[in-house]
């Protein structure tokens, strides 16, 4: 309870918690971009129903998934960094590779080969990057 009040006056206010939650303020500064890095994708006419050109490479719709054409058939094998679209660990992608800003504008769920990497984004990736993953990404 808060303090009592003096008769004929309103009782003080409970001292309220100031503190930012840094954490999702971060978060929702990332999304901010992220929507402004699609929606500058979509204003320089770069997808249409089922191809996207991101520089030298191109995605095709397959499945629902937007699928870079250097992007094996056959996945058995390939050493995949799996991360969830919109989670702390697609962002700091996105922070550790600013590079990849255009790539990861392609669409919400993504294959890309990027060099000796295989990047998958989609809503079943892992929300954290591990300590290898973020070595190779930094590489």
């Amino acid at each position: 309870q808060g303090p009592a009040a003096a008769p004929g006056r309103p009782a003080a206010a409970a001292p309220r918690d100031t503190r930012l939650n840094s954490a999702a303020g971060a978060a929702a500064v990332d999304r901010a971009q992220h929507d402004q890095f699609l929606q500058e994708a979509e204003q320089l006419g770069r997808t249409n129903a089922t191809q996207q050109q991101v520089g030298t490479q191109t995605f095709y719709l397959v499945d629902e998934y937007w699928t870079d054409s250097t992007w094996p058939t056959d996945e058995a094998g390939l050493d995949i960094i799996h991360l969830q679209w919109g989670s702390a660990a697609y962002f700091e992608l996105a922070r550790l590779r600013p590079d990849l800003a255009p790539i990861l504008a392609v669409g919400e769920q993504l294959k890309a080969h990027l060099g000796g990497l295989y990047l998958q984004i989609d809503e079943e990736g892992a929300s954290e990057l591990t300590a290898a993953q973020r070595t190779l990404l930094e590489e």
